[in-house]
């Protein structure tokens, strides 16, 4: 019923706005800022989205692009195709290194991608390339090239890393059928990642394709024991996902990268998984999946302040109640248990009218994948009672599950 009254909500404010089309190609969930291009073949057009707190619109197009001498989707070396999929910008070769039928340069693609390679597509040096002053080409090898006017503007969008979707032609769909896939996809990802949080391993195993692999090399078999094992092993995990993008080639293939926080007793983990899936049987199933660490914390760091700060405005309040629960049924500190901690605040939130705190200068530490340490500075005034100093909390469990454990504080001078 809530969805529905969003859905209903979010296509009156889309007719008022007067939008009629949006891009079939593209959904995203949690993304601030990126640009994706999208190749239409049929059109002869490359285009520039830009995304925006998740408001996608083309900014830019470029005609008259120039694609493989045959028509059709790439399937083998030497067969002048243009592939069809979603792939990657890798690198810029400047004109320096290149003959002078590439024009002002050469940003090539990661072709062939992962599922190209299961399905055994061979060929390489397919590149969004320039093309030669004066030069009287109408087709490439494969390749998809731009004047070198365009070629130029393309870079100022900083293409290295980002996203290329190469289709036949770009869909449109109006705002009830968009809303409606974006809706399915992230439903989508939702089940998938319940399905594993909450150890359904039926489930979850009809998620993945028969022809599977990984970047790490196993296979449908491998990796399917190797999941059911953790599963029995940690049954108590959590599963965060964060700057969704899902990328729609056509009917056939879907590329979706999105970044992870997982928690479970052997490993907590930040990164970015990508996952091709892949239709020939009637429904998308995963037929490749990687999965890359970040050095930073970004997801987790936000769990814990958004944690800290209802904990401090629950002291604030001085609702008891509310602000036993942010602690452990094991906690001890200052010699108390939990029940006597509560006892202990009961009495100081009698005691005074006003509670108020500043908190600064916070970080965290990762003692385990299941008990984070986190320090600040706490200024604390009750009334016209006041002090200053270093408060740290031990945070039991998987984010969104803490609880403190321990807590501490000591005066700064």
């Amino acid at each position: 019923m809530i969805m529905r009254l969003i859905l209903l909500f979010l296509i009156l404010i889309c007719s008022i706005n007067g939008y009629s089309q949006y891009l079939g190609n593209i959904f995203t969930k949690g993304v601030k800022s990126d640009y994706i291009f999208i190749v239409d073949k049929e059109a002869k057009k490359l285009k520039v989205v830009e995304i925006v707190n998740d408001e996608i619109s083309v900014i830019q197009e470029y005609g008259n692009i120039l694609l493989g001498e045959i028509e059709g989707d790439k399937q083998k070396e030497g067969d002048k195709k243009t592939p069809e999929g979603v792939y990657k910008i890798i690198s810029f070769i400047p004109p320096s290194k290149l003959s002078k039928i590439y024009g002002d340069g050469a940003y090539p693609l990661n072709y062939p991608n992962p599922v190209d390679k299961i399905l055994g597509k061979t060929g390489y040096g397919i590149w969004i390339h320039g093309l030669e002053e004066g030069g009287n080409k109408t087709f490439t090898q494969g390749c998809v090239a731009l004047h070198n006017g365009d070629l130029k503007n393309l870079g100022t969008f900083n293409p290295i890393g980002k996203d290329v979707i190469i289709t036949k032609e770009t869909k449109y769909l109006d705002v009830t059928d968009y809303i409606s896939q974006k809706s399915y996809w992230i439903n989508y990802i939702d089940s998938y990642l319940n399905s594993w949080e909450n150890n359904d391993f039926q489930k979850f195993s009809n998620f993945y394709h028969i022809l599977f692999k990984n970047n790490i090399g196993q296979n449908l078999k491998k990796y399917l024991l190797m999941k059911k094992k953790l599963m029995n092993i940690y049954p108590y995990k959590r599963i965060y996902v964060d700057e969704m993008k899902i990328l729609k080639e056509d009917d056939k293939e879907v590329f979706i990268n999105f970044r992870q926080l997982y928690c479970a007793p052997n490993l907590l983990n930040e990164g970015y998984k990508q996952l091709f899936l892949y239709n020939d049987t009637g429904k998308f199933q995963i037929i490749y999946e990687s999965y890359k660490s970040t050095k930073n914390y970004e997801m987790l760091e936000q769990f814990i302040k958004s944690f800290v700060d209802n904990w401090k405005k629950s002291w604030e309040s001085k609702n008891l109640d509310k602000y036993i629960t942010f602690y452990s049924k094991k906690f001890f500190a200052k010699g108390f248990k939990r029940d006597g901690w509560k006892e202990y605040k009961r009495n100081i939130f009698k005691k005074y009218k006003k509670i108020s705190l500043e908190i600064s200068d916070m970080n965290f530490k990762i003692v385990n994948p299941l008990l984070v340490e986190v320090v600040f500075k706490q200024r604390y005034k009750a009334d016209s009672f006041e002090d200053y100093g270093l408060k740290k909390l031990i945070l039991k469990g998987c984010p969104g599950d803490y609880k403190i454990y321990r807590e501490s504080w000591s005066k700064i001078k």
